[in-house]
């Protein structure tokens, strides 16, 4: 009986086969005969219901503005088979007759919703959002081009709201449909960030942000000036109050260096060192080195002269940085040995980082690696959390220091030590237009562009 089963099985599944094969014969047919739109719709709606399941929804819309529409249907995914993980189908003309093509979903567990958008060239597109697992949601974009593709690509971020209130529909009251997903700011309790995402020079970019539930504090410390930034300070504080303290005590430093470079080299001086920079290149001591306090007390660096050690050591450990230019000694922030101390979220660390790294390119050859390193920090910083305080910040920089590479140029960003993911011959197009080693912006839109796409990294 079991066999006899099986076998029955097997032929329902090979007629439903081949009643869909005719299904799909009789509409390519009626399009040559140029059958009225009305009519295919109808033929269209015959196709859905034989072919749909007890967890699917469709639309019937012309999705690439060539005047026959497009039959998308949201197939959720058997619970009953593990390795099902549900599709999107689309039957589009291709061609001059009907084909089938599928997108996969990842293993979403229900839809929750669907709806035809347009997009800013003007063609139309499936907007589709889905619950994944309890509270997240996950969103999809389909559209026509050589076949169907869903138009959200992105291997470094995912656009998934993990907060379950996202939305499609028109932000931006422009026309345009976008989606817009949630997060809990990983830096303020509380409060929920909205990220919408347009679809703008082939690509979805982020459009506008936003934060509810925001409220600032009223806490405010009065920082000593006499004494050196306590990590003990921040324990007692929420994350904005460490935001704000860490911040207000940033602009402390800046606005006291000159006063305290001038008390430093004068400290220095009275302990018998009138020229430090020559003191440094005799102990050979690099600059992450020199400006790390736990490697300038542990290791042999001015053994001889320990006062001076112990007031370097003062310096750093209160949040400067030192370094030589032009043979003159000056101050920075020292944000490698902030960023260790009192980085309270990734996005706060990984600034800290980028500006450390971005500080210790002052002894390094400007060449490809020392770039690459830095750009791609950067770009996953700007990538990763477009949210932050910090993200015009990095955009300038990370635009300035493109400019800086462009102007290595030459047959050089063609050969195998060209580490970037790009052609040299873009950033190549990019030196040849620029007037006197200056480059427009303009002419680095095609590099922008692939930042916005997390295309740099190889």
């Amino acid at each position: 009986m079991r066999i006899l089963f099986l076998i029955f099985l097997l032929l329902v599944s090979c007629s439903q086969e081949e009643t869909e094969a005719r299904v799909l014969k009789r509409i390519n047919d009626n399009i040559k005969r140029e059958e009225s739109i009305e009519a295919l719709k109808e033929d269209l709606n015959s196709l859905y219901e034989l072919v749909k399941t007890e967890d699917s929804e469709y639309l019937i819309e012309d999705l690439n503005n060539d005047n026959v529409p497009e039959l998308v249907i949201y197939r959720g995914r058997d619970m009953e088979n593990i390795k099902d993980s549900g599709e999107i189908i689309c039957y589009t003309l291709i061609d001059k007759e009907y084909q089938r093509e599928s997108i996969p979903l990842a293993f979403d567990k229900e839809l929750k919703e669907m709806q035809v958008g347009t997009l800013r060239d003007g063609e139309r597109a499936v907007f589709i959002k889905t619950s994944v697992g309890k509270n997240y949601e996950n969103f999809y974009v389909i559209g026509i081009r050589e076949g169907v593709e869903n138009l959200i690509q992105s291997d470094l971020l995912s656009y998934l709201s993990v907060i379950p209130e996202g939305e499609i529909g028109d932000r931006n009251n422009n026309g345009f449909t976008d989606f817009t997903i949630l997060m809990g700011d990983p830096d303020f309790e509380d409060e929920k960030i909205y990220l919408t995402y347009e679809y703008v020079d082939g690509g979805f970019k982020l459009v506008k942000l936003g934060r509810k539930n925001f409220t600032p504090t009223t806490a405010f410390i009065e920082i000593n000036k006499e004494d050196s930034f306590a990590l003990s300070d921040l324990e007692d504080f929420s994350k904005i109050e460490r935001y704000l303290l860490i911040n207000k005590y940033i602009g402390f430093l800046s606005e006291r260096n000159p006063d305290r470079k001038a008390a430093f080299l004068e400290n220095i001086k009275a302990l018998g060192v009138e020229d430090f920079p020559t003191l440094i290149s005799e102990y050979g001591i690099g600059l992450k080195n020199l400006n790390d306090p736990e490697f300038v007390e542990k290791s042999g660096v001015f053994s001889q002269r320990l006062p001076v050690k112990l007031a370097l050591i003062k310096l750093l450990t209160d949040g400067y940085s030192i370094y030589v230019e032009d043979g003159q000694v000056q101050l920075g922030i020292n944000y490698g040995y902030l960023e260790k101390k009192f980085a309270y979220s990734k996005d706060y660390s990984s600034f800290l980082q980028i500006l450390a790294e971005d500080f210790y390119l002052k002894e390094k050859d400007l060449n490809y690696n020392n770039y690459k390193e830095i750009l791609e920090m950067m770009e996953d910083f700007l990538i990763k959390y477009p949210y932050s305080n910090y993200f015009n910040f990095f955009e300038g920089r990370y635009k300035g220091l493109l400019k800086e590479l462009i102007k290595l140029g030459g047959a050089d960003f063609d050969t195998e030590e060209n580490p970037f993911s790009f052609s040299g011959a873009i950033l190549q197009e990019a030196k040849d237009k620029s007037i006197d080693g200056e480059i427009k912006e303009e002419d680095l839109k095609i590099l922008f562009d692939k930042v916005d796409r997390g295309s740099l990294k190889k």
